[in-house]
């Protein structure tokens, strides 16, 4: 008959390394979390890290009332993004994922095309609160004169 050898138990540090380690289990199941993260587009990081800022259009805000807008070319805003941004928390967001916001940013607020929309909009809103100031509503937009047409149509 072969009797079975008794499993050797662990010795009492085995045991006390295994029962400290426990409790940092759901941490590493979780590290692959940020791998996520990292695949976020420009867009993206711009709406989490800098939209309260800056605005949903670059416009500013109450707190940061400058428009994003010039001529730095895209490595320069990185660069600038990756020291000094965001704003309450600098050097925090660098690398690729200032590269990403930084190429969002210049596509969407430094072109040159975004830059005349904006000074069109900019003189249309102008005109119309000329127009409204000296008593002609009727030629702003949206407005219809008495024959229903559109403000400006002849």
């Amino acid at each position: 008959m072969t009797m079975k050898q008794p499993r050797p138990r662990p010795d009492s540090s085995t045991a006390l390394l295994a029962w400290t380690m426990l409790p940092c289990l759901p941490l590493a199941l979780t590290t692959r979390a940020p791998a996520a993260v990292d695949n976020q587009t420009g867009e993206q990081i711009y709406q989490q890290q800098c939209l309260s800022c800056h605005g949903k259009q670059g416009e500013g805000s109450k707190t940061y009332g400058h428009p994003l807008e010039g001529d730095r070319s895209v490595g320069q805003l990185a660069k600038y993004i990756a020291k000094s941004m965001p704003d309450d928390d600098p050097g925090t967001c660098e690398g690729e994922d200032a590269q990403k916001v930084a190429a969002y940013i210049h596509d969407a607020f430094y072109t040159e095309d975004r830059q005349l929309l904006e000074e069109h909009a900019t003189f249309v809103r102008e005109m119309e609160q000329e127009l409204k100031e000296a008593g002609r509503p009727d030629r702003a937009r949206g407005s219809r004169d008495r024959d229903g047409r559109q403000g400006g149509e002849r």
